[in-house]
C-alpha cells in the first residue's frame, strides 16, 4: 500500500507540474501576443495619436485660459473670506459640542 501511495503521489505531482508548465506557456503566449498587437497598433497610429494629443492639450489650454481670465480676483478673495468665516463658525460649534457633559444617572441627559 505504501508503495502505491508514493507512486500515485508522484504521478499527481508530475501531472500538476505539466499542467502548470502548459499554463505558464499559454499565459506567456497570450501576453506576448497582446504586447505585439499593442506595439503594432501604436506604430500604425503614432501620428494620429500625437496629433490627437496635441489637439487635446491645445483645447484644454484654451479652455483654462478662457475660464481663469473671466473670473475677477476680487471674486476669489470674497469666496476665500466667506470660507474662512464658515470654518471659524464650525470651530466654535465644535468647541460647544465638545464641552457637553452627560448626566450621571441615565447617561442620556445633556447639560451645557
Amino acid at each position: 500500500m505504501d508503495f502505491g501511495m508514493k507512486t500515485a503521489l508522484a504521478e499527481k505531482i508530475q501531472n500538476y507540474g505539466t499542467a502548470v508548465t502548459i499554463g505558464v506557456l499559454i499565459g506567456t503566449a497570450v501576453t506576448t501576443g497582446i504586447a505585439a498587437g499593442l506595439a503594432g497598433w501604436y506604430a500604425a497610429n503614432k501620428s494620429l495619436i500625437f496629433s490627437g494629443a496635441s489637439t487635446f492639450s491645445s483645447t484644454i489650454s484654451t479652455f483654462l485660459q478662457d475660464n481663469t481670465s473671466s473670473v475677477p480676483q476680487e471674486e476669489y478673495k470674497q469666496t476665500i473670506a466667506e470660507l474662512h468665516e464658515r470654518v471659524s463658525t464650525l470651530e466654535q460649534n465644535f468647541r460647544i459640542l465638545n464641552s457637553v457633559e452627560l448626566g450621571s444617572e441615565s447617561k442620556t441627559e445633556v447639560s451645557l
